[in-house]
């Protein structure tokens, strides 16, 4: 039997995995190793797909807990239910301005944290939707997900519905993707001699000792990333030799699915990235692409296929200009600072602290409240790094998330 190396030495940073999570990993490896040496080389986007979305083995498919403080991230939803709930005050307008009955399509929903959440803010304003959609491809997830919402709103369970493809019949309503983008496969290409060159994934075999490495493999570029690379120099954005980044075709067929049959209603999309000019700055020389794994980043990529996630920022350049062609109306971009600010963030917090009793006991969850505020909103935490997306279909409404301050223009 052959060992699966990495090219990166991990012993001094890494922790070990476990034997059984040694074993699925090794499993998923090998199948990636069979793959290439039937066919060669394969893109960095199959191997990515693999990694995270294998049916079995991948990391969000997989048994191991990926959200909260036993997995590998948190992301807002779980640092403070005051995300959702300020999310839901945009909700609600949205729903208002529609002005009939409207459903919720979440894609992604990690553990169910941000929908019970949010479903639950609705119900106390009186503004639950007809129909929550979840679109979802691990099972492990949904089981999580029913469970959470199950406990938190057993009178509306039967209303959430989890789907595995965009809905295929008329809709109106509100979409919401948080921390979705940044887990589409991405590409990656490198300079070389003025021409951008996809860095597929390999093999290096070592014979004597039985081991196989996975090693980055120069291909030539396609019309896809050629006429990718021409878009960018006809923006004044020019990459320097040696340079390796990522980009991200897969928006192009990812995203009008979703909207298809959508009649009416807006799409908010949450994540960390930026903007064009500032993603393929000539100094980020090694592009945006991470790997995390057990609470530690790091670059190699290659290392324990199915245990680690693969995660790349968002070009919201590139996803603003897909959905713009795509015939819907841009509504707004801005931090999620500002987004959760204008949707009544303040006046939540002020709900909350108000319930707190007048002791010692409040005075340290009034800390741990705003601690976890500041995580939110900081310019160095979340507030800045996180961005929101809005665009929408027969919809063309001025949005209070983005009445304080829209960064459209950096578009």
């Amino acid at each position: 039997m052959m060992q699966i190396e990495s090219e990166v030495n991990n012993e001094e940073r890494l922790p070990e995995p476990s034997y059984d999570e040694y074993a699925l990993s090794a499993k998923l490896a090998f199948e990636l190793v069979s793959e290439i040496k039937a066919t060669g080389a394969m893109p960095f986007s199959r191997f990515f797909d693999q990694a995270l979305y294998h049916p079995t083995l991948g990391y969000y498919t997989g048994p191991q807990a990926v959200f909260g403080r036993e997995g590998d991230f948190i992301t807002a939803p779980l640092i403070s239910d005051l995300f959702s709930r300020s999310l839901a005050n945009q909700i609600i307008e949205i729903g208002d301005l529609i002005d009939d009955a409207y459903q919720i399509l979440e894609i992604g929903a990690g553990n169910g944290t941000m929908a019970r959440d949010i479903l639950l803010h609705l119900k106390k304003a009186g503004k639950l939707p007809d129909k929550y959609l979840i679109l979802e491809v691990s099972p492990n997830l949904i089981e999580r997900q029913k469970t959470l919402i199950a406990e938190a709103l057993p009178d509306y369970i039967d209303q959430v519905v989890w789907i595995d493809s965009p809905p295929t019949s008329a809709w109106k309503g509100v979409i919401v993707a948080n921390e979705v983008l940044d887990a589409l496969s991405v590409e990656r290409f490198k300079m070389v001699e003025g021409k951008p060159q996809y860095v597929d994934v390999g093999l290096t075999i070592n014979d004597s000792d039985k081991t196989v490495v996975f090693t980055p493999v120069l291909r030539e570029a396609d019309t896809a990333l050629e006429d990718f690379y021409e878009t960018l120099k006809t923006r004044g954005i020019e990459l320097p030799e040696g340079y390796e980044t990522e980009y991200c075709p897969h928006l192009e067929s990812w995203l009008p699915p979703l909207f298809e049959f959508l009649t009416q209603g807006t799409a908010l999309f949450i994540d960390y990235g930026y903007d064009e000019k500032e993603y393929y700055r000539p100094e980020r020389m090694t592009g945006t692409l991470i790997a995390h794994y057990k609470h530690r980043a790091h670059e190699d990529f290659y290392l324990y296929p199915g245990l680690q996630d693969l995660t790349a920022n968002v070009n919201f350049t590139q996803a603003a200009t897909v959905l713009v062609d795509m015939g819907l109306e841009f509504l707004g971009y801005t931090s999620q600072s500002y987004f959760l600010l204008g949707n009544k963030l303040q006046e939540l917090v002020a709900i909350d602290k108000a319930e707190l009793p007048d002791t010692q006991e409040g005075e340290l969850a009034w800390f741990e409240l705003s601690k976890r505020v500041q995580h939110l909103i900081h310019p160095e935490e979340m507030g800045e790094r996180f961005k929101v997306l809005a665009v929408g279909k027969n919809f063309d409404h001025a949005l209070q998330g983005f009445e304080l301050h829209d960064y459209a223009h950096h578009l």
